[in-house]
């Protein structure tokens, strides 16, 4: 039970994110233009950003995942909705 009010934690913090950097920037006209922007966006949350909650060390989520064995037979991640 407690690990499971962690991750809730976890994800309302992401949540949070998400709306501070990506959706109360700017308004999309169209759907097909905010789905393109959140893209970006995710693209940039995973590779680029750097991350300071419990265990990154202001490391990217794509660094923290590289660090992990399984990580090196995986052939290709896909990116939803990269």
């Amino acid at each position: 039970m407690q690990l499971a009010a962690l991750e809730k934690g976890r994800v309302e913090r992401s949540h949070q994110t998400d709306d501070q950097e990506f959706y109360h920037l700017r308004r999309y006209a169209t759907r097909a233009e905010l789905r393109r922007a959140f893209a970006r966006w995710l693209w940039h949350y995973n590779h680029a950003r750097v991350h300071t909650g419990t265990g990154m060390r202001g490391r990217t989520p794509l660094q923290v995942l590289q660090t992990f064995d399984e990580y090196k037979t995986v052939k290709r991640l896909k990116c939803y909705p990269c």
